[in-house]
């Protein structure tokens, strides 16, 4: 004890020392003074902030030595009117450290507490009247709120708390203090000092700390009704106001604590409890008895509402009713901890307020409405939570439940009008109060939705109606476009092994991505409520969609009805509890059916019954939309890059009547639509299936699906391939190739019967197309017969445009997909390597094969002597033979005794094999040997098609010399008629025959290149040159490939062909104009390319050509034997002085002579 007493002893000192100049401080302060005391009480501070245990060290005595200089200072502050923030924050710092670490605030009275919450008080407002805004402001207001928290009775439980202040039960003896009137005026004074910090500083600390101190204050600290019912209206109008007044901009911290405060003060003040017995007439003597009794208890405690004047009851409802209306604004607030204050507010509101703010359940129904799906489990969780404790109040069905069914058919009605001119924000709204209302009702809501479903029908389709323009459905994949962009692609290039999503369609109305996914989500909702609601909804608006098969009309298809649909069945395949993905595609994650519902249940029945059906509905409807689809073909030829339907070529399909050129259009486009989501729906559906009713239904799905596949339209074409890779997958099949194999006879068989009536059946190509497309060579050998079908309906509508290019289009599959299967094309040697020991000319294999065939119809010959191995040595043979008295049968005998003379002298295989063609070469010649004449078709579509269809042939050929220059003989004429085609990717594709021909009979075709081609690759060159293409020009357009093409082909032909020097000069002069910087950068480095093999040929020829384009106008040749030349000068004549050029024309002499 004599330490404690020696060390309070030196600690007074130190005090008094410390806090007697604080004394002396007089009215008026000046500012000299406040900074002496300013720097006193920092120093006292430090005094403070120094003592080790102040509990424990600082007795009554010693905190009386420093409160009294403390309140003295203070006072005179107030009074002189000066203001002094170091003054004021330290003097602040000083009482803080006073209330917290010391055993003062155990010392408090009624009249200790009510001074020191008016000083506090008096301090917070002189800092919320100051004009100055700077941190030291801030930190005063900090500092005060602070002290404010720590005055009060019971404490934040955020505060950190001593050891001894907390065992001494946190002074709950003063609460009782707290309700005498005499703190009424403080108390309320106190409340909205610190709502004004809330409402108006900027520091989002300070503000969340005035913020819980008033919490302290009302919630923890009075908590009574009726002291706080007369500021009731001026607190919840602060505290709305500061959740409404910046919106959006609001920190979601602020908003979520201060709707915390709001529902805990409307829940003390408005609470239930107090009016149950309101109303409650007394049965029995004895009630009556004790009501009066309890009446006057009440009464005496003044806690009864009935006994508050019913005016300012009224008016509060009222006024709070408009308040609540504000904040509602905020709901919907972009943070989740915001949208969850809402949710409690509501729930606090619906579960002790409920008798006394009648007028605010509409608001806290709507608040729940869109709130029960929200994106965060945290908010949906919290709002279920609420759901299920109101549902057991009896309320729940008398008053809750009707309003809910009003609300729900009023946000249905609505909801088309909301959809088309709301903003974003809004259309999103209005799907989520649909939604809420009918998650919230569940069962009871399928009454509403039977009965407004006929009359919103129209309004829905016409809000949720597609935007078929921006998905460019009109877009085909004719012949001429595949042929301009080049996007065929090989068979099985696009099959996937895994379950593909279906391309995202974009709404008219709804532009952002979240009020579409509010859309689906919208009828996945309503499609999980009952399987009878789902039948009846399916029934209702499939009736916009199938096509009758026997009289389909377009003008009765709707596409949005498709997917809505869609929409309904995805929400009635899976539960809504793992409804966690929003978008309709989404839903193909389960088509195992692993997440649907339990097998032996009724719903799953009931869902697995419906979709049976629904599956023989898609495929009728799928059938009849192929005659749709084609049918518009049969009555006029469009052209390859036209998309846009002549009115008379929907005659059959829509009602006899005027039909515009733009109704056509419409129509076509939403029948493509709804072509496209049968499909997606079908790929649904199939998942709902039992397996072996799935592979029932395969038997009719294929045909149609596989029809649509073969589509010229790409969204069809699209479409079809994704929903055959998803059906495989659930039969089982890593993708749609496999499942066609493991199907083609029944589809090869649905084929046959139906291409002798074409005109019936005009699907049936585009399903063989399919199948070769999808499946590649592996189904080859099943199509000899479907390819004699093939040609017989050719020879039957062959003078049809539009299903000849059908039936050649299944030629032109079978062909490429042998072409994929076959082995890389064998490339001639070199014309410079070609062995020629002699240099004289050699037999051709035309004399070579006559030898051979005489040899083999006469007996061998006697004779031992070599065969004559050039046109030299057979000349001069028969002249000596001849000379000697011989025959020409005995020479014939004499020739055809060795068996060399059946060898090609360079080494190549004779081009008469005796080996028989492949199954696929025989299929590829058979179709080249009967197709040659559509290469003069009327149609450049089909003309271009053919030509391609030869190229690839002669991939599968190229082994076969003896078939193929047969075909090239058979061609020639055509093929030079299809180099001066009108039509430019036909001109295109025909020197890229002229190209395949060269890789690999270019001897065969060199003298007829020579003559009848190069004329013509020097005419492309000069119209290139005139045309004057630039780095600008697209290498995707026609002018441009048919340079690169035409390039390609020259150094290939230069490569295995030997040109003479004058048109090896021609086709340097031809092509220079590709060697300037200002043509594309692939031209010119095909062009460098094309020099390079020229200069191979004739060395002297190019390098003058490239010289000439240098800036150097002469060279000096180099000494040799001591002799000096003269310097080699080029003719003015033969200069080309053009800048554009240097940079080729140096890159070409270094590459000719790199020394």
């Amino acid at each position: 004890m004599s330490h404690e007493h020696q060390q309070r002893k030196d600690l007074y000192a130190r005090l008094k020392a410390t806090c007697v100049p604080l004394l002396d401080s007089k009215v008026p302060m000046t500012l000299d003074d406040c900074k002496r005391a300013a720097a006193t009480l920092y120093q006292l501070d430090k005094v403070l902030q120094a003592i080790d245990d102040p509990e424990m060290v600082l007795d009554m005595a010693l905190i009386d030595t420093i409160l009294f200089p403390l309140l003295h200072c203070f006072k005179t502050l107030i009074q002189s009117r000066i203001s002094s923030d170091q003054t004021f924050e330290a003097l602040l710092r000083c009482f803080l450290f006073l209330l917290a670490k010391t055993i003062w605030p155990l010392t408090f009275d009624a009249t200790m507490l009510k001074q020191c919450l008016m000083l506090f008080t008096t301090c917070l407002q002189v800092t919320n009247n100051s004009s100055s805004s700077s941190g030291a402001l801030d930190d005063i207001k900090v500092l005060t709120i602070q002290c404010l928290g720590l005055t009060l009775p019971i404490p934040l439980t955020t505060t950190p708390r001593s050891p001894l202040f907390l065992q001494s039960q946190l002074a709950m003896h003063l609460r009782p203090v707290l309700k005498e009137d005499t703190f009424k005026g403080v108390l309320a004074q106190c409340a909205a000092e610190l709502l004004a910090c809330a409402q108006r500083d900027m520091l989002l600390d300070l503000r969340l700390l005035a913020l819980d101190t008033v919490r302290q204050l009302l919630h923890d600290n009075i908590n009574d009704p009726v002291l706080l019912a007369p500021i009731f209206p001026g607190l919840t109008s602060v505290l709305c106001k500061i959740v409404w007044q910046k919106q959006e901009k609001e920190h979601h911290q602020v908003i979520a604590y201060t709707l915390t405060i709001l529902a805990d003060l409307i829940c003390i003040v408005m609470n239930d409890e107090r009016l149950e017995n309101h109303d409650q007439e007394p049965a029995s003597l004895q009630e009556l008895t004790e009501v009066w009794r309890d009446q006057n208890k009440k009464q005496e405690k003044g806690d009864d509402l009935k006994g508050e004047d019913d005016d300012w009851l009224a008016t509060t409802r009222t006024a709070l009713h408009g308040l609540l209306r504000q904040v509602a604004k905020v709901r919907l607030h972009a943070h989740w901890q915001v949208r969850l204050a809402f949710v409690d507010l509501a729930g606090a509101l619906l579960e002790h307020c409920l008798l006394s703010l009648p007028d605010c359940l509409p608001i806290c129904l709507d608040t729940l409405v869109l709130a029960v799906d929200d994106d965060m489990h945290q908010v949906a969780g919290a709002c279920q939570d609420v759901l299920i404790r109101l549902r057991v109040k009896p309320i729940f069905t008398t008053q809750v439940v009707p309003l809910l069914k009003q609300g729900l058919y009023d946000a249905m009605t609505q909801l088309p009008r909301r959809l088309i001119s709301g903003d974003e924000g809004e259309k999103a709204n209005a799907c989520q109060h649909v939604i809420g209302h009918v998650k919230i009702l569940q069962e009871p809501s399928s009454t509403v939705l039977d009965t407004i479903l006929s009359r919103v029908t129209d309004g829905w389709l016409a809000a949720l109606e597609i935007d078929v323009h921006g998905l460019q459905v009109l877009d085909e994949q004719s012949a001429g476009l595949q042929l301009e962009m080049g996007q065929n692609t090989q068979a099985g290039e696009m099959i996937s092994e895994h379950v593909r999503r279906f391309p995202t369609l974009r709404f008219k109305h709804l532009a952002s991505d979240a009020s579409s996914a509010q859309a689906m989500r919208m009828l996945q909702v309503i499609g999980a409520v009952s399987p009878e609601v789902l039948q009846r909804w399916l029934d209702h608006f499939l009736s916009y969609v199938l096509l009758d098969p026997l009289a389909p009309r377009l003008e009765n298809v709707v596409p949005q009805a498709a997917l809505v649909v869609y929409g309904l069945l995805t929400g009635g395949m899976v539960p809504d509890k793992t409804m966690a993905n929003r978008d309709g595609t989404a839903m193909m994650d389960l088509v195992d059916g692993s997440e649907t519902l339990d097998g032996g249940s009724r719903e799953r029945q009931s869902l697995a019954t419906l979709t049976n059906q629904l599956l023989v509905d898609m495929v009728d409807s799928l059938t009849a939309a192929t005659s749709c689809t084609t049918s518009k073909d049969l009555t006029t030829s469009l052209s390859p890059a036209s998309s846009t339907l002549d009115a008379s070529a929907l005659a059959s399909i829509v009602a006899p009547s005027s039909l515009s050129a733009t109704h056509a259009v419409d129509l076509e486009q939403n029948l493509v639509v709804t072509v496209c989501l049968q499909l997606q729906i079908v790929s649904l559906a199939a998942g709902l299936v039992p397996g072996d009713l799935l592979q029932d239904h395969l038997m009719t799905l294929l045909y149609p699906m596989l029809a649509h596949l073969g589509s010229k339209n790409v969204a069809i074409h699209e479409y079809a391939l994704t929903a055959l890779d998803n059906v495989a997958v659930l039969c089982g099949q890593p993708n749609a190739a496999d499942l066609a194999v493991a199907n083609v006879d029944y589809i090869i068989n649905a084929v046959s019967r139906r291409i002798s009536l074409l005109l019936d059946n005009p699907q049936a190509p585009l399903v063989l197309t399919a199948l070769i497309h999808v499946t590649g060579a592996s189904s080859l050998s099943y199509l000899q017969d479907s390819i004699d079908e093939v040609f017989d309906a050719l020879t039957r509508y062959h003078q049809h445009p539009t299903l000849c290019l059908d039936l050649c289009s299944v030629l032109f599959e079978t062909v490429r997909a042998a072409a994929a299967s076959a082995p890389p094309l064998p490339l001639l040697a070199p014309a410079h390597e070609k062995p020629s020991p002699d240099h004289t000319s050699q037999p051709s294999p035309s004399i070579l094969r006559f030898i051979q065939q005489y040899r083999d119809s006469r007996p061998a010959s006697d004779s031992g002597s070599q065969p004559p191995k050039s046109i030299d040595d057979i000349g001069q043979f028969f002249l000596d033979q001849r000379d000697q008295g011989k025959t020409d049968e005995d020479l014939l005998d004499h020739l055809t005794s060795d068996k060399e003379a059946t060898a090609d002298p360079n080494g190549r295989v004779d081009d008469a094999p005796t080996t028989s063609l492949s199954s696929n070469e025989e299929l590829v010649w058979t179709i080249l040997t009967h197709a040659i004449h559509f290469l003069s078709s009327p149609s450049p579509a089909l003309r271009a098609k053919m030509i391609q269809l030869v190229v690839d042939g002669v991939r599968v050929l190229a082994h076969r010399t003896d078939k193929l220059n047969v075909l090239v003989n058979d061609l020639w004429p055509i093929l030079l008629h299809r180099l001066d085609d009108s039509v430019p990717y036909v001109t295109f594709y025909a020197v890229m025959l002229i190209q395949a021909f060269a890789k690999v009979s270019g001897d065969f075709i060199e003298s007829r290149f020579m003559k009848d081609v190069w004329p013509r690759f020097q005419r492309y060159l000069q119209q290139g040159q005139q045309a004057g293409m630039s780095l600008n020009y697209s290498t995707y357009s026609y002018p441009h490939r048919l340079q690169r093409c035409v390039l390609e082909t020259l150094i290939l032909v230069v490569q295995f062909m030997q040109p003479k020097q004058p048109v090896v000069a021609d086709m340097a002069r031809a092509s220079e104009w590709l060697l300037s910087d200002q043509v594309h950068p692939d031209l010119q480095s095909l062009t460098c390319q094309l020099y390079t093999s020229l200069y191979a040929i004739c060395p002297d020829t190019l390098w003058f050509v490239v010289f000439a384009m240098t800036p150097m106008q002469s060279i000096a040749p180099p000494s040799q034997l001591g002799i000096a030349l003269s310097p080699f000068i080029l003719p003015a004549w033969l200069r080309k002085q053009d800048k554009h050029f240097f940079t080729n024309a140096s890159l070409l002499l270094h590459a000719f002579n790199p020394c």
